[in-house]
């Protein structure tokens, strides 16, 4: 009781448990918790600047922040030309060790992380959905799970 503030990123499951064991105490508290952020892409954006945006949005730290964008949301007038674009920007993302800032994409945390992401994937999919992966020559000896959309 000798702190005046909480700040937690983590879990929705366990930010509710410390929002509950907080409530009424008058204690601030700062949650971060897993978003699910849209990127959404209108008629008169500029497209090439969207893309961009987008690779950093989607693959910086491997997507592996609570802001990575998880949803792409573009007005239909334009929806099969900025695929198109996007698909050519992924052609050429540049992965590698994710320090090196020079590169778009590293690999993910861990192989359960791997897994996961495998995982979500072939249930998308199993599901009906369409999806697009570059064929790059990802590195060796790392959990680099190619860039998906």
């Amino acid at each position: 009781s000798d702190f005046d503030k909480i700040a937690f990123t983590g879990s929705t499951h366990v930010g509710g448990i410390i929002r509950r064991a907080t409530a009424g105490t008058g204690k601030k508290l700062s949650l971060e918790l897993g978003g699910k952020s849209p990127f959404v892409i209108f008629e008169d954006a500029d497209q090439d600047s969207a893309i961009e945006g987008l690779v950093d949005a989607i693959w910086f730290n491997q997507g592996q922040v609570c802001c990575a964008g998880s949803r792409l949301l573009i007005q239909e007038s334009i929806a099969e030309r900025f695929i198109e674009k996007l698909k050519a920007r992924m052609d050429k993302l540049r992965t590698g060790d994710a320090l090196d800032k020079s590169l778009d994409m590293g690999a993910v945390i861990a192989p359960v992380q791997y897994d996961t992401i495998k995982n979500w994937v072939e249930t998308g999919l199993k599901e009906g959905a369409q999806i697009y992966q570059p064929d790059l020559d990802l590195p060796e000896g790392g959990c680099y799970y190619p860039p998906t959309c």
